[in-house]
């Protein structure tokens, strides 16, 4: 299950027994408070980001969607990001690979770790890779959990890499076996 979705499945579906994911992200504490932050250097600040937004409804309204970038190479995930989705590595027939600035906004509300304190009751394990800009996020969880949870850091990952670099995804694999045969 992916990072934003685990905090809130596990607390809207308590019928669900165990709850695992790797390179959690909660996209509202990680990357609004950057994007709203001033920045000297880019000329970026809240009224700018919030300008922006208007100006992509207004484009996508007319026809002319602007499309946000993504793998900023100034961020920690930015270029593993980039080499994942925007590369054959994640690419679909189907799909253009591409994200809607008009999107941005509404990821960066949605609180992927709301209430876990309460409503997250089923043992969950995170795997995290110990170069992932996302690494922090599961340290800042682990310890509002308050059912069962294990935290596993895979040497050498990045964020993306666990998703289907070989090496990484099977010790993510030997992570998930023996945790699911203890809580199920």
């Amino acid at each position: 299950m992916s990072g934003r979705a685990v905090g809130m499945y596990g607390t809207t579906s308590p019928a669900s027994r165990t709850a695992a994911t790797f390179s959690a992200v909660d996209s509202t504490s990680s990357t609004w408070p950057t994007a709203l932050r001033s920045d000297s250097s880019t000329g970026s600040s809240p009224r700018k980001v919030a300008e922006r937004e208007c100006a992509a409804r207004r484009a996508d309204e007319e026809g002319e969607p602007e499309v946000a970038e993504q793998g900023v190479a100034g961020q920690r995930n930015g270029a593993e990001a980039h080499d994942y989705y925007r590369t054959p590595r994640a690419q679909h027939p189907r799909s253009d690979n591409r994200m809607l600035f008009t999107s941005v906004a509404n990821i960066y509300a949605f609180d992927a770790f709301h209430q876990v304190e309460t409503l997250l009751t089923q043992p969950l394990l995170m795997v995290a890779g110990s170069r992932a800009g996302s690494l922090w996020q599961a340290e800042q969880l682990l310890p509002r959990v308050n059912s069962p949870k294990e935290l596993a850091v895979i040497d050498g990952a990045g964020h993306v890499s666990l998703y289907d670099v070989p090496e990484y995804v099977d010790q993510v694999t030997a992570h998930l076996s023996p945790f699911f045969t203890k809580y199920l």
